[in-house]
């Protein structure tokens, strides 16, 4: 096979590095693929309860006020109250909100 062909299909994982354009673009249409409710066979109710799970998971920490879950849960936007968190704290619980997502919740 063609080495542009061998490179996407065992790059679009990042399981060895991109070097053909074609497998960067793979790449990113799995991931944009990926990150729609429904894909990997979930039911968009499983995507709903898994995306509220992790905002019920974010803002019960002390000091969260809100959490907007962006990307299919690729990204967070935690909003913290400044009369309980120094900025010194914001640092210790961004690193305890990625550490409960991966003890506490399944995610794909």
């Amino acid at each position: 096979m063609h080495e542009v062909i061998i490179n996407t299909a065992e790059g679009h994982h990042f399981d060895v590095e991109l070097i053909a354009p074609e497998a960067r673009i793979a790449t990113a249409a799995d991931i944009v693929s990926a990150s729609r409710p429904g894909a990997r066979h979930d039911t968009k109710e499983i995507f709903f309860e898994r995306m509220s799970n992790l905002e019920n998971l974010i803002t019960s920490l002390d000091g969260v006020q809100k959490a907007y879950i962006m990307q299919a849960g690729r990204e967070i936007m935690a909003f913290f109250n400044p009369e309980q968190v120094t900025d010194q704290q914001v640092q210790e619980l961004t690193t305890t909100i990625g550490t409960k997502i991966e003890e506490q919740l399944d995610y794909p």
